[in-house]
């Protein structure tokens, strides 16, 4: 598990999309393992459906164009 005070303080303020970018660019580091990879995936995508969740409640529905 990657332990990222940046990302940790984003999701704190429920800044999904932002915390879900932080992740993203955590994963080239070459000192990843490959669990390390897969946990920031994983925890990339829990960001993304949070962010996703946010805006159905704000927004209602969300259509594709």
């Amino acid at each position: 598990m990657v332990i990222d005070p940046i990302a940790k303080s984003l999701e704190k303020r429920k800044l999904w999309r932002r915390a879900a970018t932080r992740y993203l660019e955590l994963l080239p580091n070459p000192q990843n393992t490959e669990d390390d990879i897969n946990w920031l995936i994983w925890r990339r995508e829990y960001c993304t459906e949070k962010a996703l969740q946010m805006a159905l409640c704000r927004f209602g529905e969300v259509t594709e164009s």
